[in-house]
């Protein structure tokens, strides 16, 4: 079967001109771990299926400027199963798409307690044991490992990607789609490295117009599939560790801190901006907890649907704006806690028409007929007899051709007289002699002619000129429009050429031969006879005692013998190249055979089994619209229309017209190498014109169908409060929402996409005034998607769910820094410690019933400490407006230092007391560095929740924490130095 063809493999009967163009922009996608893997998948056949190759007349369909990338540990869960949805065209390429990483890196020769690329993180010797087998094992410091054990190689493919798909562009947007789970252990592990490595490639690179994109899917996305209980548990806490230390890092520009890794190939990568320009949580559950049908594909659809709206043509555009929009936004939306406002959520619903089901099932309608009618009739003898007659293929009627000029009883006696023949043999011999030979030069040019070879397998009047009297020709034009005939079809012509019966055109050229063999030892029989005679009438002739009165006589005895052994080599010669041509003509016809019936057998016989298979997937009623797809019209709606297109088909009609496409040049060259691309595009574009009031169909023309409606105004305003009311509501977020945040009151941006030929849409969108409305490439479809901006991850319920388990479970190599200490020469090292990062929920949200105990406990210890700043002046108002921690100055540090030494040397008391007025008059004019702010940016007028948000800031940042600490360590030392002197 030809997957390219098959609904349930994501083709089908897809008409090239309903494709979208694509825009001015370029999209690299990466996959990352099993989930991003299997996103990456769902958007590579969705691009396949919806948008515009390159060259549209190409049968292989590319994309310059659409990469994809799959990266993965484990192999098997790249690859696709024999169940797999997907056709061979729209499948990841293993070679050119696929980043295997792990391969040999279990067994590399590093010193991972000394080399700067692991020495501050990888717990080697706590996980080693749990390496084994194929992926990461759920273990996210290995699927870290991995990645940056191949981090060179995997920025050259990243830059090598973006350099070839500008190609061709003037200064394109580039878009990267980062697509990953949370919690496995490949994706989990490695997102974050391969966020800043992309940065690092960006920025040594000067790619401009450069857009990081984050598809986050959350934990509760694999939970959905259902999983075995210590897995889920697995994955739970996985997914709040990466959750925890995603927010972590998009909170670098405010919390101090930053990410700071070295990998070998690449240096070290230091950077304060968040891992992805744009970051989008995604959840099986809609904002009300109630999870999707199929959610897990149900999410990745949301996903594709939105990423196929960029790469549309007139798209682009918006989401450029809407990403700068989304951080002028961030300053404005109402932020009632001291979080990270940085997320997204999207919201999809879509509507198309079934033009793909429609052209499929017709076609399918066509395929069962000719089954029906042509597979199983077999040739009779009669058959092949009736053949050989019509076409002038018997025995006799070939040798005729053959010998045709040939003249091989004509040989007429010379007129000579017996005198002149004596005195020169010549005039007997050799005027035989060249009568025979003229034949033989005929006898060759006719073979030469019947025998030539078909040079293409099309009727093309201008390529068979010159083999117009080649039998295999005569033989394929003929089986050819047999195999068009309806009465008899491809099967029965194929048949007649060869068969396991033996009754069949080859089994005839067979007999000939053995025929022509016979005749021909019947005839070589015949020299032992004629030479003889020949010589002996030769003899005598020229005996000494030919004389006047036996001359005559003897000479026509010797004439005529000579006449007879030329006339008999001829004719030997003849029936030689008859064994010649029959030979000849049996190679011919298995070459014909094999070469060109039994392939368009073939053919014609994975095209009914391939739409057999979509006539049985169209009527089980199989096909399920993803919950977001509203389609104008299904298959049933329009099913009385089809039944009664095929009722009045002429099956005769339709398999002979099939058959003449598929023999024209255009069909031998689709299937002749067996391509089934070839095929599959020369199918398409056959059905597409073969039914153009189904192909042409336009979305108002559905409309129309829909409402019973067709005057405009009135079809526009049922389609505005029916159809558009219904899509806006259906779109809800893909956002398992906590009640102690409401999704609906972020900021948001609704996109609605439509064709540009659709009036009647275009008008109902009239009143649609906070939409943004975009007539673009699609023709197919409508898309309304809903952005919902300056989301914080606290708005995510399974924060609240996974926490205090994920913190409990003490799961080795959860974290991608877990306090490894190490040797930086001979000084001992505490690595970095992500366990105890601050919770992502705000501070005011903690509780006993979810939250982490030890986590609640650093957070209380993190509000007294800022308490303390405030009441030391540590940290303070500034500027009116702004807050910040004021840090003394190292020169202030340094003069106070020297001068509180110099006053513990003075031993008079009026000596030291005068050194101590001097500290504390130092300590009255402190020198402050520029102050670090503190995000002050609650939205609420509440002088104390101001302070409040401004504390829950401060919680979430361990830097300043730290930083606070030290300042109030001066303090300490500025008092204790000034109390000393006393």
């Amino acid at each position: 079967m030809y997957d390219r063809l098959l609904l349930c493999k994501q083709g089908g009967i897809i008409d090239i001109s309903h494709m979208a163009e694509q825009d001015n922009s370029v999209h690299i996608c990466i996959g990352l771990g099993g989930t991003g893997v299997d996103c990456l998948k769902n958007l590579k056949a969705k691009v396949y299926n919806r948008i515009r190759p390159d060259n549209p007349n190409s049968s292989v369909p590319r994309y310059s400027h659409i990469k994809f990338l799959a990266v993965d540990s484990d192999m098997d869960s790249i690859k696709y199963d024999e169940k797999s949805r997907y056709a061979d065209f729209c499948k990841l390429d293993f070679e050119k798409e696929v980043f295997h990483l792990g391969q040999g890196v279990k067994f590399l020769k590093v010193d991972f307690d000394s080399d700067p690329t692991y020495r501050e993180w990888f717990e080697y010797r706590k996980i080693k044991a749990c390496m084994v087998g194929p992926g990461a094992n759920a273990i996210r410091q290995v699927g870290r490992f991995f990645l940056i054990s191949q981090a060179g190689a995997f920025c050259d493919l990243v830059r090598n990607m973006i350099f070839e798909s500008i190609q061709g562009l003037s200064k394109p947007a580039i878009f990267i789609h980062v697509f990953t789970g949370l919690g496995g252990g490949t994706g989990s592990g490695s997102f974050l490295d391969v966020c800043y490595l992309i940065r690092e490639v960006i920025k040594r690179n000067e790619f401009s117009r450069c857009y990081l994109c984050g598809y986050f899917f959350l934990p509760d996305v694999n939970i959905v599939n259902g999983l075995h209980v210590e897995i889920e548990r697995v994955v739970r806490a996985n997914g709040y560790a990466s959750l925890q230390e995603l927010d972590y890092c998009m909170n670098f520009e405010r919390n101090g801190d930053k990410w700071s890794q070295y990998y070998n190939g690449v240096g070290l990568v230091e950077s304060k901006r968040m891992p992805v320009d744009i970051g989008y949580l995604l959840s099986a559950s809609n904002t009300n907890g109630n999870i999707y049908n199929d959610g897990y594909y149900f999410v990745m659809n949301t996903v594709a649907e939105h990423i196929i709206s960029l790469i549309v043509n007139n798209t682009t555009h918006c989401f450029e704006g809407d990403i700068g929009k989304h951080f002028a936004f961030n300053g404005c939306c109402e932020k009632e806690y001291g979080a990270n406002y940085d997320y997204c959520s999207l919201g999809v619903s879509t509507s198309g028409i079934p033009t793909n089901e429609c052209l499929t099932y017709l076609a399918s309608a066509i395929f069962e007929k000719m089954a029906v009618a042509v597979k199983d009739i077999v040739p009779t003898k009669n058959d092949c007899d009736e053949f050989i007659n019509k076409n002038a293929l018997s025995y006799d009627r070939i040798f005729a051709q053959l010998t045709y000029g040939a003249d091989l009883t004509a040989f007429p006696l010379n007129d000579v007289r017996w005198r002149d023949a004596l005195a020169n043999d010549d005039l007997t011999v050799t005027y035989f002699t060249n009568m025979a030979n003229r034949s033989y030069g005929k006898i060759d040019e006719n073979y030469t002619a019947l025998s030539r070879e078909i040079k293409k397998y099309y009727d093309d009047t201008e390529a068979l000129q010159d083999v117009a009297r080649s039998l295999i020709t005569k033989i394929f034009v003929a089986l050819k429009d047999i195999a068009c005939d309806n009465k008899y079809g491809p099967f029965y012509a194929a048949r007649l050429l060869r068969s396991n019966t033996g009754v069949d055109l080859l089994a005839i050229v067979d007999g000939y031969l053995k025929e022509a063999q016979g005749k021909l030892v019947q005839e070589n029989a015949q020299e032992d006879k004629l030479y003889p005679e020949w010589k002996k009438a030769q003899d005598e002739f020229f005996a000494s005692n030919t004389g006047s009165f036996n001359g005559e006589r003897r000479f026509k005895k010797y004439a005529n013998a000579t006449r007879q052994l030329n006339m008999h080599r001829a004719k030997a010669a003849a029936i030689s190249r008859m064994v010649d041509l029959m030979r000849l003509l049996h190679d011919q016809l298995i070459k014909l055979s094999t070469g060109y019936m039994d392939v368009l057998v073939n053919t014609v016989n994975h095209l009914i089994d391939t739409f057999d298979e979509n006539k049985r997937y169209l009527d089980s009623g199989v096909i399920k619209h993803v919950s977001y797809e509203m389609p104008i019209a299904t298959l049933n709606d329009v099913m009385p229309d089809l039944k009664s297109t095929i009722a009045e088909m002429d099956v005769g009609q339709n398999i002979t017209r099939v058959m003449r496409s598929l023999t024209s040049k255009e069909g031998v060259d689709a299937w002749i190498d067996n391509n089934e691309n070839d095929i599959s595009v020369f199918i398409i574009r056959y059905f597409t014109d073969l039914f153009p009031d189904y192909s042409q169909k336009t979305l108002a023309d559905y409309f129309r169908m829909k409402y019973r409606i067709n005057e405009p105004e009135a079809l526009s305003n049922v389609i505005e409060h029916d159809y558009l009311y219904n899509m806006i509501h259906s779109s809800n977020p893909a956002l398992w929402s906590a009640h102690q945040y409401y999704v609906f009151d972020a900021w948001g941006r609704d996109l609605f996409f439509m064709p540009y030929n659709a009036y009647e849409v275009e008008h109902a969108t009239r009143n649609m005034m906070s939409c943004f409305v975009f007539r673009c490439g699609y023709d197919e479809r409508v898309v309304f998607i809903r952005h919902k901006y300056c989301i914080p991850l606290f708005a995510y319920e399974g924060i609240y769910r996974y926490e205090r388990d994920s913190l409990n479970g003490n799961i080795v190599g959860q974290h991608i820094y877990e306090g490894k200490q190490y040797f930086d020469g001979s000084k001992l090292i505490q690595g970095r410690n992500w366990k105890h990062l601050p919770s992502p929920i705000p501070f005011r949200l903690m509780c006993e019933d979810f939250s982490s105990p030890e986590l609640m406990h650093l957070a209380e210890e993190a509000k007294d400490l800022y308490s303390e700043a405030e009441a030391n002046g540590v940290i303070h108002e500034y500027d009116s407006y702004d807050f910040g921690i004021f840090t003394i100055s190292d020169a202030f540090m340094c003069s106070f230092r020297n001068a509180f030494e110099d006053g513990k040397k003075k031993e008079n008391k009026d000596d030291k007391l005068q050194a101590k007025e001097q500290l504390e008059q130092l300590s009255k004019n402190i020198e402050y560095n520029s102050p670090i702010p503190i995000p002050n940016d609650c939205s609420l007028s509440e002088v104390e929740r101001k302070r409040e948000v401004r504390i829950e800031h401060f919680v979430k940042s361990p830097c300043l924490q730290k930083i606070v600490r030290a300042e109030l360590e001066k303090l300490k030392e500025i008092n204790e130095a000034i109390h000393y002197l006393d």
